[in-house]
Parts: C-alpha cells; sequence; structure tokens
C-alpha cells in the first residue's frame, strides 16, 4: 500500500460481502469517495450497513483505524480527512474476491501533503485534472496546489484583467466545480497568482502596472544581453516586463480586485501569491523598481533602502488585501531574504524552493537547507519544503528514486509543515512525457510525507507504485520492472532521451493492454502508458506524445 501504513496486522479469512454504508452525512461522502476510488465496485448506504463508521479520539490530523474481518468493517477516525484516509486505505485492500481482513493504525507524519499542477504554461484538460485528484485521494494528499498565472498566461477567466484570446481560460465555474470535487475527495484547492515577478502577461493585459522609467538608456543596456527573452521584454525591447512596479497604489487597487475574485472562487484557506526569482539578468528577467518614479517615492516615503526592502514593503501590503479576504497568504521563498528573517508578517506562509547558495543542477548541502528552514521556523513562520532537486519533475536533475528514497520534508524537531511535489509544464505538449511519468511521481512522492523513514524500493515496491498510480492494486504478478519510467532518465531539454528497451517490456505491453480501463481511476494514465511501452517495443512509431521529446519554452524559468 502507498503510502505505506504505520501499522498492519495480518488476519484470516476476507470480507467478500456487499460494501453497505450507514444513512449518514459521513456514511454518504464516505459512498462518493469510494466511487471515485473504485470504479467498478457497487456501493451504497442502507439501514442495514455492513461498513460502520466510529469515532477516533486522536490528535493528529488525519489520523485513522481500519478493521476489516470476515463479518464486517470499521472505520476509525477523528475528522473528515481521517474518514478520507480510512476509505483510501479501504481501497487500496480491494481485490476481486473482496477486502483482506487486518487491522490497520495509521497517520500522517505531516499535516500538509500537496501537489502542485502548471497551468498556466498549457491548457491541462479538466479530466486530466479530475484524474489526478482521485490518484491524490487514493495516496492520501490533502492539498492541490494549481498554479494559474505566470509570464506566459492567466488562466483563469477575469473580469480584472482582459482575457487574451490566444489561451484558454477556464471559466469561475469550471474552477468551482473543480473545487467542489476536490472537497468529496477530502483535497482543498490552492489556487496561485503572481506578484511581483512572473508577471509579463499581466503587464500585458494591463500596461499600467508596468514602472515608469526614469532613465530609458540604463533600461535599455539591461535587457540588451545575448540570452534576453524577447516575450519578456517590451514592444521595443528596450524594457524588461518581468516585474511590476511595486510603488504606485493602482497596483495594489488591481490586486485586490484579482484577489476578491479569486476568494469568491476559491474557499479554501490560502491563497498562493508567488514572489519567487526577483532577478535573471542574463535572461534581461529584472525588475526596474531602481529605475522607476514611483518606486523610488514609495522607497524615499517609507525610508527603504534597497529593492529588496521594496520587495518586503509590497508583500507587506498584499498580506493586509489578502488578510481582508479572510484568507491566508503563501509565497515561495526568494534567495535573497535567507540570511535573515524577512520583514514581513508572520502569518505568512512559506513555500521553501530553493536555498540562497546551490548548483542548480546538481543540488545543494542538506545541513543549508536544514539551517534556512530552522531560521525561517525560529522566525515564527510556518514552512512547507518544495525543494526543486527532490520534488520537481521536469528535468532528469530532479525527482529520481535514487534521490527521494532517503528525503523527508524535514525530521520532526523542526516542525515544518509537510511538502509539495511541482510538475511545472504540465500543459506544455513539449512536456508530453508527464501523461505517463506524473503519476508514477505523485505516487512515489506521497509516502515522502506521509512517512518519515526511507524504504527499499524494490521490484514488489515498483509494482505498487505502478498499482497505485492506476488504481488497480492486482497487478502483483505482471512483468512490471520496466513500467516505473521514473527510474530512467526521462526526455528533457537536451534532446530525446535515449533509453535502452527492457528486456520484459513486450510482455508488460501485453499484460497491461489486459487491464479493464473501466475497474481503474487511471484511464488516462493507462492509455499513455500503453502508448509509451508500444513505443519502447517498436509497436508504434516514436511520436512527440510517446517518446517524450520536449524542450524549455519561455517556461525555463519557474517558481
Amino acid at each position: 500500500m502507498i503510502p505505506r501504513v504505520k501499522q498492519y496486522k495480518k488476519r484470516e479469512g476476507i470480507f467478500s460481502s456487499a460494501l453497505v454504508l450507514p444513512r449518514t452525512e459521513d456514511g454518504a461522502a464516505a459512498r462518493l469517495m469510494l466511487s471515485r476510488l473504485l470504479p467498478a465496485l457497487a456501493v451504497e448506504v442502507g439501514e442495514r450497513s455492513t461498513v460502520a463508521l466510529a469515532p477516533l479520539a486522536v490528535t493528529v490530523k488525519g489520523a485513522y483505524e481500519l478493521t476489516v474481518t470476515p463479518e464486517a468493517v470499521t472505520l476509525s477516525y477523528g475528522d473528515r480527512e481521517g474518514l478520507r484516509n480510512a476509505v483510501a486505505s479501504l481501497a487500496a485492500l480491494s481485490t476481486e474476491g473482496g477486502f483482506p481482513a487486518c487491522e490497520i493504525a495509521d497517520a500522517p507524519s505531516y499535516p500538509f501533503r500537496s501537489v502542485m499542477l502548471d497551468l498556466a504554461r498549457g491548457y491541462v484538460e479538466l479530466d486530466v485534472l479530475r484524474e489526478h485528484l482521485v490518484r491524490m485521494a487514493y495516496l492520501k494528499y490533502n492539498y492541490v496546489h494549481l498554479h494559474l498565472m505566470d509570464s506566459k498566461s492567466y488562466v483563469m477567466e477575469s473580469e480584472v484583467i482582459p482575457n487574451e484570446e490566444t489561451y484558454r481560460h477556464y471559466t469561475k465555474d469550471e474552477l468551482r466545480e473543480l473545487c467542489a470535487f476536490s472537497a468529496e475527495l477530502g483535497i482543498e484547492v490552492i489556487p496561485e497568482i503572481e506578484f511581483p515577478t512572473h508577471t509579463t502577461s499581466l503587464i500585458r493585459m494591463v500596461p499600467e502596472l508596468a514602472c515608469d522609467i526614469i532613465d530609458p538608456e540604463r533600461a535599455r543596456a539591461i535587457t540588451s544581453v545575448k540570452q534576453a527573452a524577447q516575450s519578456l521584454l517590451s514592444e521595443d525591447g528596450s524594457v524588461s516586463r518581468w516585474a511590476i512596479c511595486l510603488g504606485q497604489d493602482l497596483t495594489y487597487e488591481i490586486y485586490g480586485r484579482i484577489i476578491r475574485e479569486i476568494a469568491e472562487v476559491f474557499p479554501g484557506e490560502y491563497i498562493h501569491v508567488g514572489g519567487d526569482e526577483i532577478a535573471y539578468p542574463h535572461l534581461a528577467a529584472v525588475p526596474n523598481w531602481d529605475n522607476c518614479r514611483a518606486c523610488r517615492a514609495r522607497m524615499e516615503k517609507m525610508g527603504i533602502t534597497d529593492t529588496l526592502g521594496l520587495y518586503h514593503d509590497g508583500f507587506c501590503r498584499l498580506n493586509e488585501i489578502v488578510r481582508r479576504h479572510g484568507k491566508r497568504m503563501i509565497k515561495w521563498n526568494e534567495q535573497e531574504e535567507l540570511a535573515s528573517p524577512p520583514p514581513i508578517p508572520r502569518d505568512i506562509v512559506i513555500e521553501y524552493w530553493k536555498p540562497s547558495v546551490c548548483d542548480w543542477r546538481t543540488g545543494t548541502d542538506p545541513a543549508l537547507v536544514k539551517a534556512e528552514m530552522a531560521m525561517l521556523r525560529e522566525a515564527g513562520f510556518e514552512v512547507f519544503n518544495a525543494h526543486y532537486y527532490y520534488g520537481y519533475h521536469d528535468e532528469n536533475q530532479y525527482m529520481t528514486i535514487e534521490k527521494i528514497k532517503d528525503w523527508t520534508p524535514a525530521e520532526e524537531a523542526l516542525g515544518v509543515m509537510g511538502g509539495e511535489t511541482c510538475a511545472w509544464e504540465l500543459g506544455n505538449p513539449r512536456y508530453a512525457y508527464y501523461a505517463h511519468r506524473l503519476p508514477l511521481g505523485i505516487a512515489l512522492f506521497s509516502d515522502r510525507v506521509w512517512n518519515r523513514d526511507s524504504v527499499p524500493y524494490d521490484d514488489g515496491y515498483r509494482a505498487d507504485l505502478f498499482a497505485a498510480a492506476l488504481g488497480e492494486n492486482g497487478l502483483g504478478s505482471l512483468p512490471l520492472s520496466p513500467l516505473p519510467a521514473i527510474l530512467c532518465p526521462v526526455p528533457h531539454s537536451k534532446g530525446e532521451c535515449v533509453q535502452p528497451l527492457p528486456e520484459n517490456a513486450p510482455a508488460a505491453l501485453a499484460a497491461i493492454a489486459g487491464v479493464d480501463a473501466g475497474r481503474v481511476y487511471g484511464r488516462l494514465f493507462l492509455a499513455a502508458y500503453r502508448e509509451y511501452l508500444a513505443s519502447l517495443t517498436g509497436a508504434l512509431p516514436k511520436t512527440e506524445t510517446a517518446a517524450g521529446t520536449v524542450g524549455f519554452g519561455e517556461g525555463v524559468i519557474e517558481g
């Protein structure tokens, strides 16, 4: 079972009766969840229930107990998240013959377990999102983070920002329905906009948000680097549009209206506002704050001595807006603010993704990561860990089993909330390998935010990874060793990967071809993996989708 349960005792026998839940609010919620996780299984509610729902005195959010005997099933829990987790474990026990008798006592090691899905760099179909959400519920995640805005586009329908016709948008009703679907699965949606960087698309749509440049020649010199990303520049190529103006009041008026729209659509506790990557000078992705009349006037008025101080002043102002709408702010950490505690309100949650000193391609010193998160915790911030080197999916150097099998967001004493894995460029067709790789990555990461101890990643566990990604736990006898492509180099920006053909790939393809898509929640993953294996065995010509050939577009700069 993935994630692994804390305590498991096998008992004799099997429960083979129909699942009938009590006719209560929790019974109806459990039935709905089971129908999503086990689409081929008939689940009912009725007066003569075979599944008992019992209270459990716990102090850990999401804790539960599950008891299965040949006569009955009992789910014990202290909150709705605990009920969801108990249902997920029951679904994971399902076999063709019923549910094996056992006793489970389990609880998450971390209260925050999340997946970030990038929707701003390419439209992701709603059916794909729903399948990932069902998979996440099965794997006991409790948050999904939707990246809605970036330099390329803002994909939420808006009355505040003009909707560009060149990009597909999610309507407010579609996003409300997605939030409701998520809530039924015990998952809260965290929407993300961008502030103050990654805002090229926002400036394009609302030009008034750009800085009022004092010295055009100085601005032109900054943007004249050879690697300048033309899409980040003004029409005449003289000014970087990487960051909005932080000095004018109009900025906060417009963001106030954006946040109000977000709060009306997303009922959850959090709004993520970005905040990372102040500057990439070698790409001409730079703010103009020290060359802007309004920004300089704000700095003089507030006694701010540098642009980092202005950056923090902006977050103090934005946090007041977020709080007025009854929400809590989350922001990415910025490398430049890790030398000492940032002067921003302590009710802001910090998503730690990159340390102050690191080699982008080879990771960083774990002791430095621990020290910086400890500094933030001691300063009074809540923190969760989304270290790119372990939890990102869009480069070969990022998540691999070899690196993540012993990784944990933080030891218990540090008090870190948990962790998040990030799928940047999810909707970009040049990253088509996500269709067969991401479900496995989500399954792999789920254990690392549920348990602190490492696990041997043997063939049995690899088979369990595939079963969890698909939603079918009867795959143990299949020849699955080639299936977790996450073990192999994945296609990336340097060109198509060369992957040796696994000897049993034809047998694995034949076995997967026999899986009934109607029995599993991961039917899109199943189709993608069939195509992937077929391309490896030569049963299909290698196409962009099958081979997964990718390259970096504008989204090379990521949060």
